[in-house]
Formats: C-alpha cells, sequence, structure tokens
C-alpha cells in the first residue's frame, strides 16, 4: 500500500472516531406559558433513592454532573441555594448495551472459470457491543410543583480513565443538554 493511501485511510478513520465520540443527540421541551427571567436561584431535589445514593452509577460521577449543571445555572444568572429555589434540579442517568454484528471474509487460492475452482473463503460473524447513555435533566417550578423544562443528551460512552477527561466530557454533554435553557420566550 502506497504511503499516501496508508495516510489517507488514517485520517479518514481519525476523523470519524473524533466524529461519533463527540456526537450528541440532545432533545428538550419547556412550558411556553412560563416566564423563566422571573427565577433567581435553584435547589436540587431530594434523591428518590432509599439508600441515599445518587441517581449517577457511582458518586463520582454524581459529583461531576452536578458541578457541570451548577456551573451551567450559574451562568444563567441562577444562584444555587441549600434548600427550595425558585426552581428546583433533577436528573437522571440511564445506560443501554447495544449490539450489532460485523462480518469479515478471507479468501485465499485460484479461482476458476466463472468462480468455480480451487481455492478457499471463510467467513466469520462476532457481536460487537457499544454501550449509550442519556442524561435527563428536569427543572421544576417550585410554585405549583410543576415542570417548566426538560431535557435529555444521548451518546455513545467511551471509556475514559482520567478523571479531568471525565469531568470535560460530562461538562460538554451538559453544555449541550442545557443550551435551550432559559428559552427564548
Amino acid at each position: 500500500m502506497s504511503r499516501t493511501r496508508t495516510i489517507l485511510i488514517a485520517t479518514v478513520v481519525a476523523l470519524v472516531v473524533t466524529a461519533c465520540g463527540s456526537s450528541v443527540n440532545v432533545t428538550s421541551d419547556w412550558s411556553p406559558e412560563v416566564d423563566f427571567s422571573s427565577f433567581a436561584s435553584f435547589g436540587w431535589l431530594a434523591d428518590a433513592r432509599s439508600d441515599g445514593a445518587g441517581p449517577a452509577p457511582d458518586p463520582f460521577t454524581d459529583q461531576r454532573i452536578r458541578a457541570a449543571i451548577e456551573s451551567q445555572m450559574a451562568e444563567r444568572g441562577l444562584e444555587k441555594v441549600s434548600g427550595e429555589g425558585d426552581l428546583m434540579v433533577g436528573y437522571q442517568v440511564t445506560t443501554r448495551t447495544n449490539v450489532s454484528y460485523q462480518t469479515t471474509s478471507t479468501s485465499w487460492g485460484r479461482r476458476g472459470w466463472g468462480g468455480w475452482g480451487g481455492g478457499m473463503t471463510t467467513m466469520r460473524t462476532v457481536p460487537v457491543y457499544s454501550q449509550s447513555g442519556t442524561l435527563l435533566i428536569s427543572i421544576y417550578q417550585t410554585e405549583g410543583k410543576s415542570l417548566v423544562w426538560h431535557g435529555s443528551g444521548q451518546a455513545d460512552l467511551r471509556s475514559i480513565t482520567d478523571p479531568d477527561l471525565r469531568q470535560e466530557r460530562i461538562s460538554d454533554v451538559v453544555s449541550r443538554v442545557l443550551r435551550t435553557f432559559p428559552p427564548d420566550n
């Protein structure tokens, strides 16, 4: 294989991997009747789990998600309070294992006229597992206890071992999910 072709293939693979790794499918919805400019503070909803653990799979991820949400809310001029604020924020994380199948074939030997003749072809199908995760963020108005904004972001999960990179990835996803909060009414 020529050097130019090898460099081209490596570049395409790197671009595809980078594009797939940063893709986040985001949706959001909100109540159009609510005046979001009237809110000045927010608090956290009490976790519904009886064991006291947060909605994330582990306490480190819980801390990272909460820090990212708090940072985004502060950027929007909302002050975090220890009790009930004008808004109450909650989140949930879900994961799903996806399975796809990849088939490869190898051939060797001579092929005769019309494909008939000596040689051998083998095919192998293997399962390819990946995980996707969804971050759901819900924001409620304390007065009336009604949902006023909801957003979610779904992405393929990658194994990131560096804590700083994990925080960076979580902050990016939270930023994308909260991009439409508060909505322009």
